[in-house]
């Protein structure tokens, strides 16, 4: 890939993604639709964060785009959950005006929502002759900028189990989101939906957090997670300890308190 443009770098899972490319040494172009609906703390320290490197710009409100070398634009529906509703709104109608103006030339569209509470069908993209579509649903995440209204940090705060809301699995933030980017760069178009190679990972996030054990609960919602004739199961093997990511709630506390 050239170059990716996203539509939203300062959100939860658009914050890992724009890093990790970046890291890569892949140029990112930031789409300005969702900041205002984002806290104003977090977005100032993420871009003090990504901001320094040469290879991250944003294109400013009405701002022609360069096309040409862009290969990926990536729509992090996922992120969009965490808004009030009329914020959410606001961004979906942004988006459907952005894409009027995407280019009939060769473009991976990389749509990426919650198998939780999906968006997509909020909206619909009329596809172009030259582009092609990947879509990843993933479910709930945990670790990073983890947003308030998120269900692990409703439980870390809490110390016990949140029945309203129990996702049906989890993985780390990190490992999703290089588990995207492989799939940008290697396939072509597809239907996907990630699920954590650990059926117990997200029994043992819940405990960890509550100290109760949810096994009947959280195994009924791993099992939900079927594959069906439209989508191809991803399943994704964690790289770091999840005690040691859980632990990344309090320094995330601190920014919410600031």
């Amino acid at each position: 890939m050239d170059m990716c443009l996203i539509f939203g770098s300062f959100g939860y899972l658009g914050f890992e993604l724009t890093k990790q490319l970046l890291d890569k040494g892949m140029p990112v172009i930031h789409v300005d639709i969702s900041d205002d609906a984002e806290p104003d703390d977090y977005v100032e320290e993420k871009h003090l964060w990504v901001g320094r490197n040469g290879n991250f710009t944003i294109a400013e409100k009405d701002e022609e785009i360069d096309w040409s070398r862009i290969q990926a634009v990536i729509i992090p529906l996922y992120d969009w959950q965490y808004f009030f509703e009329e914020d959410k709104q606001k961004v979906i109608d942004r988006l459907k005006k952005a894409i009027v103006h995407f280019p009939n030339r060769p473009l991976k569209i990389v749509i990426i929502e919650s198998v939780d509470h999906p968006l997509q069908g909020n909206f619909l993209i009329t596809k172009k002759e030259k582009w092609s579509f990947i879509n990843v649903a993933i479910p709930a995440l945990y670790g990073g900028w983890q947003p308030k209204q998120s269900y692990f940090f409703q439980l870390w705060q809490k110390k016990k189990i949140v029945e309203n809301g129990i996702p049906l699995d989890t993985i780390n933030v990190y490992d999703v989101a290089e588990g995207l980017i492989r799939i940008m760069e290697l396939e072509k178009e597809g239907s996907f939906i990630m699920k954590n190679a650990d059926a117990n990972r997200l029994r043992e996030c819940i405990t960890y957090l509550t100290e109760d054990d949810p096994i009947a609960i959280a195994k009924e919602r791993y099992d939900l997670l079927k594959s069906d004739e439209t989508r191809g199961v991803i399943p994704i093997k964690e790289t770091v300890d999840f005690r040691k990511v859980l632990q990344e709630l309090e320094v995330i506390n601190t920014l919410h308190e600031k």
